[in-house]
């Protein structure tokens, strides 16, 4: 990734980066025996998760929350390890846990707003970087799916979870009148 990320800027990338992966999950306590000697080695100047930090560390640390989804619909959990149902459908224990980050990037204003709201994050920096990659033409990035298109469809992007309100889409798509619906294809 970071290769790629390299390639793709715009100015030079000249700062040295490294990663460094444990090979298990955040939540794992092995996770803290090995970070912790990375740390001490390396000194970097800052820690970041893709995913919740369970094991502080003593240097910035910035972690990403996608969204808050166990906790705001933990029936879907239900069959999820007790580990997992104790840690991340609790707001006391999320929010204690995003508290050990300096900052938090989230993926849309949405998953900010829940942050805020749900776990009193308000003074706790959050910024909102939404995923996405646009390069030129050029280079290539497009799906022939997508390049099969005309200009003007409807994509719909996600897992079927209830929460993504597909049902919605396709009933509100269906009450379209149907030259509309021709000239708009719904995607997925």
């Amino acid at each position: 990734a970071l290769n790629w990320m390299q390639e793709a800027a715009e100015s030079p990338i000249t700062a040295d980066y490294m990663a460094f992966v444990t090979g298990f999950s955040a939540q794992s306590p092995l996770n803290r025996v090995l970070l912790w000697p990375q740390v001490k080695r390396f000194k970097p100047d800052l820690y970041f998760s893709f995913y919740y930090i369970f094991h502080p560390l003593p240097i910035p640390q910035v972690s990403m929350v996608h969204d808050l989804i166990p906790l705001l619909y933990p029936d879907y959990f239900q069959h999820a390890s007790l580990p997992f149902r104790m840690i991340m459908t609790q707001k006391r224990v999320l929010s204690q846990i995003l508290q050990a980050s300096n900052a938090i990037v989230t993926v849309s204003e949405n998953t900010r707003h829940d942050l805020i709201h749900e776990l009193d994050l308000s003074e706790k920096p959050i910024y909102v970087c939404p995923p996405g990659v646009h390069l030129p033409e050029s280079k290539g990035f497009s799906s022939p799916k997508l390049q099969a298109l005309k200009p003007g469809y409807v994509l719909a992007l996600g897992r079927p979870d209830p929460h993504k309100n597909f049902a919605g889409l396709i009933s509100a798509y269906a009450h379209l009148a149907s030259d509309l619906r021709r000239q708009h294809p719904l995607v997925g």
